[in-house]
């Protein structure tokens, strides 16, 4: 039986849907719970397909489209959202062709969690099956439209054993064995081979994915170091310091990370380059997001260059840059809240391509033509350090509640959080005044509406289990910091 978390007030809770896949609310007029289990992780599984039907293509809309997605980079470190640093200078390029979005929260702040719901368009308990492996995926959709479907990723928790390759016919996943033992990125090798494979295919509609761990810990570039070089820390900050920072050792590393933000950033612009030089730059959606952000010191020292241990905006907040060459929007900034759930819908719509079935993300073609102006919702959780946590965002407020006995996969240790946290996010963007104790009604609020959601979902809890997993993923994991 799972466990509820507890919050004060009285909350009334709505009847649960007929469907199959939800489950019943246990508890009476005072709030008794949001069932734990989230089930996060596993992602696409494809397989051998037969070549689709060929895109039958409007020429008022794009004829392929690329999702950038760059792990690990939270939004406030990219230089079109307000940084004092030019770290992206490829990606607010497009920003300044395209649309950017400042509020966009993503579902979880560790990547299994937050890929699957990117590329599903939907929360992980309603995706995963029992082994982890994702069920059903928005590039499936693509594919069956006649669209050429590839995917370039760096594994871990990016790869086929969670079934990432839904719905690609061609996944490219990197293996070398030195990133197997040691950690970091293949940048250059996976954009290769995404180069390689848009010139062999550059006749064809098609819809790409590439992504990249190369702003993941650890952080080996040095665009924003200088000839600086501390000494017990040295060239690069590596996994096996992560705990044991130092006063004045946080802006060395912040430093890093932001170089490793601008080696990902050069990637883009060289990929964007080449598809000038294929004639594709007019004609193909490019799209910029991440999965989820990074913890620079400010607000848990220990968890520097870390993530997976919080709910706050520094861990979900990510960019989003949309731009379509092929029409104009009426917005070119948009400043209400929406989520990463959107992007893959918001891909299909531009692409002109009809989703079948009831999912939880929206495309944000409304939002970009000016006709909707209201923050979408957004719900968080799979928390896979310390107590087990979900939040809710309404763009202007952040919500967070503990569950008292978080899923099997919380094993490894976090900061010590309150209960319950309530923050007011225009008055107090960092998130440092606890407000639940000062507003109990608006607190009573937004529990209800997490606890209307929770108790919708169904599902397993995300539990990667390691000794399961071949030895080679699970050294890749652990070089990552996934794992102890």
């Amino acid at each position: 039986m799972r466990e509820l978390i507890r919050c004060r007030g009285a909350l009334p809770v709505r009847e649960p849907r007929a469907d199959s896949r939800r489950r019943s609310v246990e508890g009476s007029a005072w709030f008794s719970g949001l069932t734990v289990c989230f089930a996060l992780a596993a992602v696409l599984a494809c397989g051998s397909e037969p070549e689709p039907p060929s895109a039958t293509l409007d020429p008022s809309r794009p004829f392929g489209a690329v999702v950038f997605l760059l792990d690990t980079v939270r939004a406030d470190r990219v230089s079109s959202y307000g940084y004092e640093r030019l770290t992206t200078p490829a990606i607010d390029a497009l920003a300044e062709r395209g649309v950017l979005f400042e509020q966009v929260s993503s579902f979880s702040s560790w990547t299994l969690p937050s890929a699957v719901a990117l590329l599903s368009g939907d929360y992980p308990a309603l995706v995963l099956d029992d082994d982890m492996e994702m069920q059903r995926s928005l590039a499936e959709s693509l594919s069956e439209a006649g669209y050429r479907t590839a995917a370039f990723t760096e594994g871990a928790f990016v790869s086929r054993r969670w079934g990432m390759d839904r719905g690609f016919r061609h996944y490219h996943e990197t293996d070398r064995p030195t990133l197997v033992e040691k950690g970091g990125s293949d940048v250059e090798g996976t954009f290769a081979a995404a180069s390689q494979w848009l010139r062999d295919n550059a006749a064809s509609p098609f819809f790409m994915l590439i992504h990249t761990y190369e702003a993941h810990i650890p952080y080996r570039n040095r665009d924003f170091v200088g000839d600086r070089v501390l000494e017990r820390i040295g060239p690069s900050f590596e996994l096996a310091l992560k705990r044991e920072i130092e006063n004045g050792e946080a802006s060395y590393i912040r430093d890093l990370y932001d170089s490793d933000i601008r080696s990902a950033d050069r990637y883009v612009g060289e990929f964007v380059e080449l598809l000038a030089e294929l004639g594709l730059a007019e004609r193909t959606l490019v799209v910029v997001t991440s999965d989820h952000g990074e913890d620079m010191g400010d607000r848990f020292r220990g968890h520097i260059g870390g993530h997976g241990h919080s709910l706050h905006d520094d861990l979900l907040l990510v960019p989003l840059v949309i731009h379509d060459p092929t029409r104009r929007f009426a917005k070119r900034r948009v400043d209400v809240q929406v989520r990463t759930l959107d992007v893959l819908p918001t891909v299909a719509d531009l692409l002109g391509v009809a989703l079948d079935g009831d999912i939880a993300g929206r495309s944000l073609l409304p939002v970009m033509m000016g006709d909707e102006a209201e923050h979408r919702v957004a719900m968080a959780g799979e928390i896979r350090r310390g107590t087990a946590r979900i939040a809710l965002r309404d763009g202007r407020y952040k919500y967070i509640a503990a569950i008292e006995k978080g899923p099997p996969a919380n094993e490894m240790p976090g900061p010590p959080v309150p209960r319950v946290q309530l923050y007011d996010l225009e008055a107090d963007p960092g998130e440092t005044t606890n407000l639940a104790r000062k507003r109990p009604q608006l607190a009573r609020q937004l529990a209800r509406q997490l606890a209307n959601w929770f108790n919708g979902l169904d599902g397993p809890p995300v539990e990667v289990k390691t000794g399961e997993l071949d030895e080679k993923l699970r050294k890749r994991l652990k070089a990552l910091g996934y794992t102890d």
